[in-house]
């Protein structure tokens, strides 16, 4: 940051301006890893402005709209990926344009257009495919959304081929312990848990939360996520203690890094309310459940009910 300054007071020539724009998305990735996204989007948006050549705007503008995924800005993420898809088309900038459309597809998987999402994914695969061969990490990344598209959709039998065979490739060309791989650990995992194959599920899953926890620190999205599935393996054995205990740490770290509104803070607290339920942990279960409330929209006759309750001391 410091570097940035200096860059930024002195003449801004040609070389200077670029360095500017470099400095600043590397800053952004780097506030990125401590999932710091404001300051983040900031810098993003800072580079992307500065930036002078059309294919530099359109990489970082998707690496804005992603953020803004990130933070539940999902219109905005929707507007400017398409905006990088159309421009990268016209320009023949394919890479950047396959990254977009995994991303887009995302979102419309997550909003239930499941035909839109699926073209978009196999288009990528086939595009990569051709362009690196099918032993790639490339190839391996789009087969990895293509995974989850099925996951999401519980196609059990076409996620279980189609995500081995992405993490197999992972395993071999960046190796067992790298991050990416374990996004294959864990889609795997999930699985696993479908098919009641819970020793492989917990060994992947274990596997997966050590890597990211010595790659990120505990407090960090990555790690919630994997806690979730290791809670989510719990409850289905049966084992209500060990899933409040995974459960409640994913939800602590997603509040914190992801905010209360995020749906995937939404989703812990869901999962959460089903524990406390079955546990007949009342209080527990009226905490929560007003936390949820509070940010769907329609539930305001509901909250003061459950604050009348409280204030009667839950009689």
């Amino acid at each position: 940051y410091s570097t940035y300054q200096v860059f930024k007071k002195s003449s801004p020539t040609k070389n200077f301006h670029h360095y500017n724009v470099e400095i600043l998305e590397n800053l952004g990735q780097s506030f990125l890893r401590f999932s710091e996204k404001k300051i983040a989007l900031s810098c993003y948006e800072s580079a992307m402005n500065e930036a002078e050549s059309a294919e530099l705007q359109l990489h970082l503008k998707s690496h804005v709209a992603q953020i803004n995924k990130s933070m539940s800005n999902t219109n905005i993420a929707v507007k400017y990926y398409q905006e990088v898809i159309d421009t990268c088309f016209i320009e023949g900038l394919w890479s950047i344009e396959s990254k977009t459309k995994l991303r887009l597809g995302e979102i419309f998987k997550q909003q239930g257009r499941f035909s839109d999402a699926l073209i978009l994914f196999e288009d990528v695969i086939s595009v990569y495919k051709k362009k690196y061969g099918n032993y790639h990490s490339e190839t391996a990344r789009s087969l990895g959304y293509l995974g989850s598209y099925y996951i999401y959709i519980q196609h059990w039998e076409d996620a279980e081929k189609i995500i081995r065979a992405s993490m197999n490739i992972r395993v071999q060309i960046l190796g067992e312990y790298n991050t990416k791989t374990c996004i294959s650990y864990v889609n795997y995992a999930e699985i696993l848990n479908e098919l009641s194959d819970f020793k492989s599920c917990k060994f992947y899953l274990e596997k997966a939360l050590l890597i990211r926890i010595n790659k990120f620190g505990r407090d960090h999205q990555d790690v919630a996520y994997t806690l979730f599935g290791l809670g989510n393996m719990y409850l289905k054995m049966g084992d209500l203690s060990l899933a409040k205990k995974h459960h409640n740490e994913a939800l602590e770290i997603r509040e914190r890094k992801l905010g209360s509104e995020h749906i995937f803070t939404q989703k812990s607290r869901l999962t959460m309310l089903s524990i406390h339920a079955h546990l007949g942990e009342f209080q527990d279960f009226l905490t929560i459940k007003m936390a949820y409330l509070s940010h769907e929209a329609g539930n305001q006759k509901e909250i003061d009910k459950i604050e009348k309750m409280q204030r009667d001391n839950f009689k």
